[in-house]
């Protein structure tokens, strides 16, 4: 373990999670759309539907929105609105790390409890997702104050009944049904597979947790449905049961394919699920074995509901797997701190070596970008960030790499000797820190809407402002209303017939029919940066 463990987490917390959350527009595919229903949000006042461009997107519950509303709002200026609003993420992700720390702490004691926090930042599947705008953000944090509360429940205590109670609301208001029933699920199994859950305090608790869930669970449904009981079936029934289930998949997508977890889940889950099974290996020889501690109990139960829930669902994508990563970092933090000292030696060594190669890497990158103005040649590169981009040099950009490299030398000096899971967390700090103060500007060139709506020739407000759309997706429509300040009128919905101007999604060498007809004038053709294969096009409409 790394010497002064306590001060060696806040500074690695630090710098893993500040880097990436301010410094460029919104990333398609998911912040787009996010940010797209907070701008909806903050122009129309309306904090009860979430809406994208002027319509209902009925997906998920406002939690994230809300919180990310007040922060735009607060700090905008002097931060860009998005980043203003991207610092939601941000904040979930500390509340995650301070309550699996606690968590840990109550089962294992002060001294192993960091481990179980640097085992969740030591995952490349937590890396990205804890830096966008993005509501499993909120989810997780959720899942996380339920941990803490189940980890205290059997004391009786009305704080962890509490903790129970408003972490299952969380997440239910970040993203629906999924985080009431693991939560539920593995509140149900626990005293009904092992006695020690089975005490008159931990009913006392999980009394006082439905009490607290109530009002989240309750409150927004019921203003949702007297606003509209369509908006409320399409968000509880499609969304919900539907994506489950399956008969909505084929509309909503995001389908279920064959193998899905199994190709995902090694990655998402490394290391913390060989860690944690390599505690369960530990366990084995204390007294009473695996299944009579509650701590391994604990995340047993919730990672096999978890899991059950995942491998069942009709509908994945990996971000869904975050709440398993939370009970298997805090059965791994045993097995983090108790690593066999050679491999720890050799595997530390290794990993900061290798990361120390790709950050050498990464400014030796930098520094050609903007001396010579020449991008990187890598072909999978280029296939997603402009091939042509003069990198602008930022003094601050610069000071902050030059801060993560030097914190993160630091933090390296104290784990070399010991652990080679707070080595690969440090790793990941150092290299996402790099990226996201040297190399962000390219970056966001290729994934902003920017370089694809800043030349369009319609300005809001316009006579001729009235612009038609067809097959334009909620991401793109969210952006052009944000940098453009235009709301579509969709011929998907049967409006727009009388605009001025019609916008076209599509493929590249796929000019719309109705300009190869001569029916319509092509007045603008654009695209973004980082995804040469789809296009826009601008028709004056005869």
């Amino acid at each position: 373990m790394p010497s002064r463990p306590k001060l060696f987490l806040v500074i690695l917390a630090v710098l893993y999670v500040i880097p990436g959350l301010i410094g460029h527009d919104p990333w398609k595919q998911d912040e787009t759309y996010v940010f797209g229903i907070i701008y909806s949000m903050l122009k129309s006042g309306d904090w009860i539907v979430p809406m994208v461009a002027g319509e209902p997107f009925m997906e998920k519950p406002p939690l994230f929105y809300w919180s990310a509303l007040l922060l735009a709002k607060l700090l905008s200026p002097p931060l860009p609105l998005h980043d203003a609003a991207r610092l939601a993420s941000g904040a979930f992700t500390v509340i995650t790390l301070t309550c699996l720390w606690r968590s840990a702490r109550l089962w294992w004691g002060e001294r192993i409890a960091p481990m179980a926090p640097i085992a969740l930042m030591s995952s490349a599947g937590l890396l990205f997702h804890a830096h966008i705008m993005e509501t499993d953000v909120a989810l997780l944090a959720g899942f996380s104050v339920a941990l803490l509360g189940l980890s205290g429940a059997r004391d009786g205590s009305w704080r962890y009944g509490l903790l129970l109670g408003c972490g299952t609301g969380m997440g239910f208001l970040s993203k629906g049904v999924l985080a009431p029933a693991a939560i539920g699920l593995t509140v149900l199994i626990l005293p009904l597979a092992f006695r020690e859950w089975r005490g008159a305090g931990y009913r006392r608790s999980c009394a006082i947790a439905l009490l607290a869930a109530l009002p989240w669970l309750l409150v927004w449904p019921a203003l949702l449905y007297l606003r509209s009981p369509q908006w409320f079936m399409d968000w509880f029934w499609l969304n919900n049961v539907g994506r489950y289930l399956g008969f909505a998949v084929p509309v909503l997508g995001a389908p279920h394919t064959d193998w899905f977890w199994s190709r995902n889940m090694p990655w998402l889950t490394f290391p913390v699920l060989p860690l944690a099974v390599y505690a369960l290996w530990l366990a084995r020889r204390q007294p009473g074995g695996i299944l009579r501690q509650p701590a391994l109990q604990l995340g047993l139960t919730m990672s096999a509901v978890i899991a059950a829930i995942l491998f069942s669902a009709a509908s994945a994508r990996a971000m869904y797997g975050l709440p398993l990563l939370l009970p298997l970092a805090l059965m791994a933090a045993p097995a983090a701190a108790s690593l066999p000292a050679r491999f720890e030696r050799h595997a530390s060594r290794a990993v900061l070596l290798l990361a120390l190669l790709l950050a050498a890497g990464i400014w030796f990158g930098w520094w050609r970008m903007w001396s010579s103005g020449a991008t990187p040649s890598l072909n999978w590169m280029q296939r997603h960030l402009p091939e042509h981009f003069l990198l602008p040099f930022s003094p601050l950009l610069v000071v902050l790499a030059l801060a993560v490299s030097s914190g993160t030398a630091w933090l390296a000096r104290t784990a070399w000797r010991g652990s080679a899971v707070a080595s690969l967390a440090i790793g990941f700090t150092l290299l996402w820190g790099l990226l996201m103060t040297l190399w962000v500007p390219w970056i966001d060139a290729g994934k902003s809407y920017r370089s694809a709506f800043r030349s369009l020739p319609v300005s809001a407000g316009g006579e001729d402002a009235c612009v038609a759309s067809v097959n334009l997706g909620e991401s793109e429509r969210a952006m052009l209303h944000y940098m453009n300040g235009i709301i579509t009128e969709r011929q998907e919905n049967g409006a727009g017939a009388e605009c001025a101007w019609l916008l076209v999604q599509g493929f590249a060498g796929q000019t719309p029919e109705r300009v190869r007809a001569g029916a319509d004038r092509l007045a603008w053709e654009g695209y973004r940066s980082g995804d040469r294969s789809i296009r826009f096009w601008l028709l004056r409409q005869n």
